[in-house]
């Protein structure tokens, strides 16, 4: 069970996932190695990874709303947009990769 918090509405909503088949990309760069253009290789040879071990029908990630840049390169990557949730007061956005 996922809950999001849905601002329009100001309603707390609870969603069902299977995540049997769903890999949680989880990942940061080191800071001295950002602001290098190094991050779009950095997160396709994770997605590579992960698809090569695992094999999931999904990929899933959350980056937090303020980290803007972060969020264009998963974007860049094949990431798009399918939500928010707040967790801990911050900001978060729910993506997933396209196929």
């Amino acid at each position: 069970m996922k809950l999001r918090f849905e601002p329009a509405t100001q309603e707390l909503l609870a969603e069902r996932v299977e995540w049997r088949d769903v890999v949680y990309y989880g990942l940061g760069l080191r800071p001295d190695l950002t602001s290098r253009g190094l991050g779009l290789e950095f997160v396709r040879a994770g997605i590579q990874l992960i698809r090569e071990r695992f094999g999931p029908s999904r990929i899933v990630l959350d980056v937090a709303g303020f980290n803007e840049r972060a969020a264009k390169v998963y974007e860049r990557a094949g990431f798009r947009v399918t939500g928010r949730h707040v967790r801990k007061g911050v900001t978060f956005i729910d993506m997933e990769l396209a196929e």
